[in-house]
């Protein structure tokens, strides 16, 4: 059983079920509703929203150092690095009562002891993209080209070598290479993608990679350099910065 009534220019319907339908919408704040407000605005001539103004624009922040603190403590909180260097210069202006252009001078000095003694540490690192680098470009002419896969195979593998007839192209080196060239590679894959698993599994029982563990090591120690400063906030910084370099 429907009841009805007008009320102004609305037309109030009341449903068995206790629901209010306003001129056929559920009510003020549905998405219909608005849509529909919307489309009376537009043609009414009212400013489209959808597009930003002049004064909008001219208030559009340029960098950290612009933004209030409230939004900066989102971005910190999502791992942004930048933002977490402006959180920590803040912090530094509050704690010891000085100027912006002050505390980033201060915060330049923490920056440099967040890095001491970080090449050591990236040695194994530094090895690893010499070795990998080394590895991918010596790995074509160790299949590919005849002088460099016959050295190698004189030296050390000592296999037999194929007719002249059957090494013209160097697809037919490779296939020749590939007989002593595919068990160290396909060997090498399949222990590289067990490491990458085995770290996927550390990694979900919250066990720390080393390059987490070193950044947590650096963390505690830049806190105890400077305990005036808040804890989390140095900690949070020290954490998401680079092993090596300004991290800018």
């Amino acid at each position: 059983m429907m009841i009805s009534g007008r009320s102004g220019m609305a037309v109030t319907t009341l449903s068995r079920h206790g629901r209010v339908w306003l001129g056929g919408f559920r009510t003020l704040k549905s998405l219909a509703y608005r849509r529909m407000m919307a489309k009376k605005k537009i043609a009414g001539g009212a400013t489209n929203k959808s597009t930003p103004t002049l004064l909008e624009a001219k208030q559009m922040p340029m960098g950290m150092q612009e933004l209030d603190n409230e939004t900066l403590v989102s971005l910190a909180a999502m791992k942004n690095h930048k933002a977490r260097i402006e959180v920590l210069k803040r912090n530094i202006m509050v704690v010891d009562q000085v100027s912006y252009q002050t505390a980033t001078m201060t915060f330049e000095k923490i920056q440099e002891s967040n890095h001491r003694g970080m090449r050591l540490a990236a040695l194994p690192y530094m090895a690893g993209i010499v070795t990998a680098s080394s590895a991918a470009a010596a790995s074509v002419p160790l299949c590919f080209y005849l002088p460099v896969v016959s050295d190698f195979n004189q030296n050390f593998v000592t296999t037999d070598v194929p007719e002249p007839a059957d090494l013209e192209t160097w697809l037919e080196v490779g296939s020749w290479a590939w007989n002593w060239m595919e068990p160290p590679l396909g060997t090498l894959s399949f222990m590289l993608l067990c490491l990458q698993f085995s770290r996927a599994q550390m990694v979900n029982l919250g066990i720390q990679p080393f390059s987490s563990y070193l950044k947590d090591k650096r963390a505690s120690r830049l806190v105890k350099e400077y305990p005036q400063y808040d804890k989390r906030i140095l900690s949070d910084f020290s954490r998401t910065d680079h092993l090596m370099g300004p991290g800018k």
